[in-house]
């Protein structure tokens, strides 16, 4: 078959092949390493992202619940201040009312 000197000129020719397909493996693995640490990151980022959309979701609710309230607030003061004027305004018609009828001397309405 082979003599050892070919054999050991094989071996020769096959050791850098050897090494650079060892190399290549290493650099293999650390990139499929570096994409599972991507992957991960990722992942911890869209739950991080996950919940601050909930939260903000929740405090958006909150907002809204709170801006309604403060709507029926002001409408519920703006309804007290319009009618407290009317009654007000009315009271004084009725008193030039009445001071008209005693003027001209006629009797008051009813």
């Amino acid at each position: 078959m082979f003599t050892e000197e070919q054999l050991n000129q094989l071996r020769g020719l096959l050791s850098p092949i050897e090494n650079r397909l060892g190399a290549l493996e290493r650099g293999q693995n650390s990139l499929e390493q570096g994409q599972k640490d991507l992957l991960s990151q990722f992942e911890a980022h869209r739950q991080e992202s996950k919940k601050e959309h909930e939260e903000l979701g929740g405090l958006i609710s909150g907002l809204a619940e709170h801006t309604d309230k403060a709507i029926e607030a002001a409408h519920q003061k703006t309804v007290e201040v319009l009618t407290n004027r009317m009654k007000v305004t009315f009271e004084h018609q009725d008193k030039r009312i009445t001071r008209i009828e005693k003027r001209l001397d006629l009797p008051p309405l009813e």
